[in-house]
């Protein structure tokens, strides 16, 4: 059964990179890029102009492209594994307390090597891309809407890829994969969901900085993370195994 699930896990792994791989190709050949270029633009000039018509909603979303909004969305995140915690009783709190200890660290150890890679390279190569509201202009800029919030991202010299939403895809990623609560699932692709969409409402960054930059980075490091997550608790078990044969023979 161990065996089966392990097997279909690392099938749904494998059709991720192969969708992904897909994605990332048609945004590279020029013909189809031209798509892509469209589906931009479209995003961008529809969400800015929908959701920023009243001083309310300008007011609202400018604190959603906020620091607070970014540790509110977290938090929620943070939440649902706790709450998967504690539902638990027994070994299984100790089990799961671990894997959500390690599923934390390894998302913070990701953000800290994505950036610190985008930095290395940005001192070889000349990564530029404009965000929207810098290419195609801006009805509001929301980063003036309230004078006194500070670190509202609704421009950038450089919006590819995004942090946040690769910091999303990821805690999402290991919901998924440790939380078998159809309710928690539901809850936690609402909240990735609702928390990406303040940056492309803004024009902080493109759709594509999401899915060609964010998610391949986030699959990448979900994959690197699961793999060894599989491999120490297989380690651990056989530890254990061996530790309570050794007891029995003494």
């Amino acid at each position: 059964m161990q065996k089966n699930k392990i097997s279909n896990w690392s099938k749904a792994i494998i059709i991720a990179w192969i969708v992904i791989t897909g994605l990332v190709i048609s945004w590279l050949v020029p013909l189809t890029r031209l798509i892509w270029d469209y589906l931009d633009a479209i995003t961008y000039l529809s969400l800015h102009s929908s959701f920023l018509q009243t001083e309310f909603s300008q007011k609202f979303w400018a604190v959603m492209n906020s620091r607070i909004a970014d540790n509110a969305s977290h938090s929620i995140f943070i939440l649902i594994f706790l709450y998967s915690i504690f539902k638990n009783n027994g070994e299984l709190v100790k089990k799961k307390t671990c894997k959500v200890l390690f599923i934390l660290l390894t998302t913070v150890l990701s953000v800290l090597a994505s950036k610190g890679i985008q930095s290395e390279l940005s001192k070889h190569f000349t990564i530029k891309r404009e965000s929207p509201s810098l290419v195609l202009g801006r009805d509001v800029a929301l980063s003036q809407v309230l004078p006194n919030l500070k670190n509202v991202k609704d421009a950038s010299q450089r919006s590819f890829p995004g942090d946040h939403a690769m910091t999303l895809f990821l805690l999402y990623g290991f919901i998924f994969w440790s939380i078998k609560s159809i309710p928690l699932r539901l809850i936690g692709i609402l909240a990735m969901l609702f928390f990406i969409l303040p940056r492309l409402i803004s024009g902080g960054h493109w759709l594509t900085d999401l899915i060609m930059g964010s998610l391949p980075i986030a699959v990448l490091a979900f994959t690197v993370w699961t793999i060894l997550y599989k491999a120490l608790e297989k380690f651990f078990t056989r530890k254990k195994s061996l530790d309570i044969l050794k007891e029995h023979s003494c």
